[in-house]
């Protein structure tokens, strides 16, 4: 297994992660002990980040992930992700204390190493489903992840950025605010990284892995084709 440091944040990774889509049966039925296998074999292999979210499963892959990895000694890098519903943006810094506490109880875990939004990003909040705005993620959110870090239950602070408005997640990663990007990137869609070529018909992710590079800001590249 190849490793490589997360950016500015000094986390040494294994360049293959281990996704929580799959064991939250996001892609499809699964059972907890193939699940479970799955998490250990790739602990024999040397992968050492595993990136989690509430929303996998409602909170199934977290659970999962915990129970594989109580008693092991393998040294890990854990992430998981708040989503902020639009009721809850009246009490930003509750919702998300809330959340965490429960995927830390999920996880069996005191700490997570990187705590990401899941929302998207759009110029306006609500423009999309779950989306907020760069106001949203530079203001109350960014308050509340940084009382996560202030209390303990986080180290470092990330935005996930699925198919997003490119100009409002430019502005949010030009801030320096932010630690870590999860980039939307794959076999079959690659503009995180470079433009599309002429005519071919793609949702343009805004090459946001350079600049996630320029800025100092770790990225992960999230492959979210199904197999």
């Amino acid at each position: 297994m190849e490793y490589t440091v997360l950016g500015r944040t000094g986390l040494r990774v294994s360049r293959v992660g281990c996704g929580g889509g799959g064991i939250g049966q996001v892609w499809g039925p699964t059972t907890e002990a193939e699940s479970m296998r799955t998490i250990h074999r790739a602990l024999e292999l040397g992968v050492n980040f595993f990136d989690m979210a509430p929303g996998y499963g409602s909170g199934k892959a977290e659970e999962v992930l915990g129970r594989a990895l109580h008693g092991r000694q393998e040294p890990v890098v854990v992430a998981t992700k708040v989503r902020l519903a639009a009721e809850e943006m009246h009490d930003v810094a509750g919702a998300v204390r809330t959340s965490v506490e429960a995927s830390l109880r999920r996880l069996r875990r005191e700490t997570v190493d990187v705590l990401h939004v899941h929302n998207r990003f759009t110029p306006q909040r609500g423009d999309l489903p779950h989306s907020l705005s760069a106001d949203d993620a530079l203001g109350p959110v960014l308050d509340a992840y940084r009382q996560m870090q202030h209390t303990g239950k986080t180290r470092f602070i990330g935005i996930s950025a699925m198919e997003p408005d490119v100009l409002t997640v430019r502005r949010i990663m030009h801030s320096g605010h932010f630690d870590t990007v999860l980039a939307y990137y794959n076999l079959l869609n690659w503009t995180a990284q470079e433009p599309a070529p002429p005519g071919v018909s793609l949702w343009d992710n805004g090459q946001i892995i350079p600049l996630a590079r320029s800025a100092g800001c770790a990225r992960s590249r999230r492959n979210a084709s199904r197999r």
